[in-house]
């Protein structure tokens, strides 16, 4: 007697493709959640400044202030923390070349907002030379998009 192997539709298939299917969504929503989370603060910016004394130590050490307007919930606002900000070759220009400070747009000061000419949208980017905004970006870009931006705003 020869055996012949079970063509009859089993629950293996499906049972694959359940589980399969399964390990598929919650590697997606392990995804989504750790994008979701605030991205943390790259280390060049110090904890606590505020723009005042940035502005201070800017003058003391006769370089530009780097002012960053973000916020937790704001998606592009992580983006740009874990992409251009937190390039190797941009915070060492900033370490180098400014005095970086990053503000919370849920408690910017109206004080604040208007010397960094804070329109509203973040992420805001704004160089500050003398107290004066000599450029201004909103939206997030890429660490070379910055560098060239940093370059040419910091030598005027």
């Amino acid at each position: 007697m020869t055996e012949s192997a079970d063509t009859t539709p089993g629950r293996s298939p499906l049972l694959k493709q359940l589980v399969v299917g399964t390990l598929l969504i919650a590697l997606f929503s392990a995804f989504v959640f750790m994008r979701s989370r605030p991205a943390p603060t790259p280390q060049v910016f110090p904890e606590g400044l505020t723009l005042l004394d940035a502005i201070d130590r800017a003058s003391d050490e006769g370089k530009p202030v780097f002012a960053v307007v973000t916020a937790d919930w704001c998606g592009p606002c992580q983006s740009y923390k874990r992409g251009a900000l937190a390039d190797a070759r941009v915070q060492a220009w900033l370490s180098e070349n400014a005095v970086p400070v990053m503000l919370d747009a849920d408690t910017l000061q109206r004080s604040d907002a208007m010397l960094l000419n804070f329109g509203g949208s973040i992420p805001a980017t704004t160089l500050l030379i003398d107290e004066r905004a000599v450029g201004t970006l909103e939206g997030s870009i890429g660490a070379g998009a910055l560098m060239d931006w940093l370059k040419a705003s910091s030598a005027g």
